[in-house]
């Protein structure tokens, strides 16, 4: 029996309201007749497949909380998806997304979007997509964000930023708005200067700089030396296999001493780790 005839019998006798038919090759929803009238559904997995078309039809499955369309071959998505009354988790990372749709910021109660691996930038943004007010983590590592807009300061609800391997050159100071903010991963990109302003949060945050500039790191920490770095729990400073762990009690502090420029760090942070093979 051909995978396309396993996942037509597995849709037309699904009872679940979770269905996952990853990794089965699929090309096309043409080849899943009759799912668009599970409406019990409440989670869909098909990431590992090849599908290169959503069609504007799967915005009807209005009970559809969790969407996964990981590792496919995706280009665009329908304007309607936004409009999915239930809609918590979408995760489209590893795809081929050059540019969103226009009104996608409208999903009414998403908490958490993966945009991972795609060819977006900061033009691929529709002017509504940071005002998604339930997001309370965003993907966007591993595209081609040189800069991103300040209108980030929306995501008043966000816990997770995620920009890592982007070519951003800098960071809108508007992050440090987000007051629920408590992890920022910013490694790989361009970066040469980071705002003070992210270090306002008052939340307990992870904040990783792998492979940024030591000067970078180093103007920083001089630039928010009037700050408390005691909510900071995670500094990850690859580039120089260098590891600043804070207010978590109850854990060790490694042998070594931060190097010159990060010593405001030792004093406000109560654990800290260095390799041993850093070499600053």
């Amino acid at each position: 029996m051909s995978k396309a005839k396993k996942v037509i019998d597995e849709v037309k006798d699904a009872q679940n309201v979770e269905l996952d038919l990853s990794d089965k090759g699929i090309v096309s929803f043409d080849e899943m007749p009759g799912l668009f009238n599970k409406m019990n559904i409440t989670r869909l997995t098909l990431s590992h497949n090849r599908i290169q078309v959503v069609p504007p039809a799967l915005a009807g499955m209005i009970n559809m909380e969790i969407l996964n369309f990981f590792n496919n071959c995706i280009e665009e998505l329908p304007t309607s998806l936004s409009s999915m009354p239930k809609l918590r988790i979408l995760n489209l990372g590893m795809n081929r997304l050059s540019v969103l749709p226009r009104g996608f910021g409208a999903f009414p109660v998403l908490e958490v979007l993966d945009l991972t691996y795609n060819n977006l930038h900061e033009n691929s943004l529709p002017g509504n997509f940071f005002m998604i007010e339930t997001l309370r983590a965003l993907y966007l590592g591993d595209n081609d964000f040189e800069t991103i807009p300040a209108d980030v300061k929306q995501l008043k609800n966000l816990q997770i930023l995620v920009l890592r391997e982007n070519d951003l050159i800098e960071l809108p100071k508007e992050i440090g708005e987000l007051s629920r903010l408590r992890e920022l991963h910013i490694q790989g990109n361009r970066l040469t200067v980071l705002p003070p302003e992210i270090g306002n949060s008052s939340s307990n945050n992870i904040l990783d700089l792998y492979k940024c500039q030591k000067k970078v790191v180093k103007d920083f920490v001089k630039e928010t030396s009037s700050v408390s770095h005691e909510n900071v729990i995670y500094v990850h400073l690859l580039w120089k296999h260098f590891v600043l762990l804070g207010s978590t009690p109850g854990l060790y502090r490694d042998e070594n001493s931060l190097p010159g420029g990060f010593s405001i760090l030792e004093t406000q942070c109560s654990l800290f780790k260095i390799s041993k093979s850093s070499r600053f």
